[in-house]
């Protein structure tokens, strides 16, 4: 089961995947994950998406190991992952775990004021994040 405020969803060949809280439990967050590579599994996906601008709270370090683990796998499968951040302590956060990850050229953190260079990083046409 997804956590409350958390939406993941398919749109063309992105993945949108939006958090309101970092308060999740560990086993929130491998159903999480479990949802993400199901949906790359299943169709052709270029691109995740990931919405924390509204993230309230810290994951915990049982949290960060999950979303280490979900890193190293997202490029095998999809070409770049960019998480939009509510501020730079998260987007440090986020960097901070990419590098742990070894994938810190395709997953990448981004703060509202470097949406657009976000954007060119995923090679949007149009904006999903718009819409959301």
């Amino acid at each position: 089961m997804l956590p409350d405020g958390l939406t993941i969803e398919l749109i063309d060949d992105i993945i949108y995947w939006k958090n309101t809280t970092g308060s999740i439990s560990e086993q929130e967050a491998l159903n999480i994950a479990e949802e993400i590579k199901e949906l790359i599994e299943s169709k052709p996906v270029r691109a995740v998406i990931v919405d924390n601008r509204n993230l309230y709270g810290v994951w915990s370090p049982e949290v960060d190991k999950v979303w280490v683990d979900l890193m190293t796998y997202l490029p095998n499968y999809v070409d770049k992952t960019a998480t939009l951040c509510q501020n730079h302590i998260n987007k440090l956060q986020l960097d901070y775990l990419s590098s742990q990850a070894g994938t810190k050229e395709t997953v990448k953190a981004f703060t509202e004021k470097e949406r657009p260079e976000m954007e060119d990083f995923l090679k949007l046409e149009t904006n999903i994040l718009d819409h959301h």
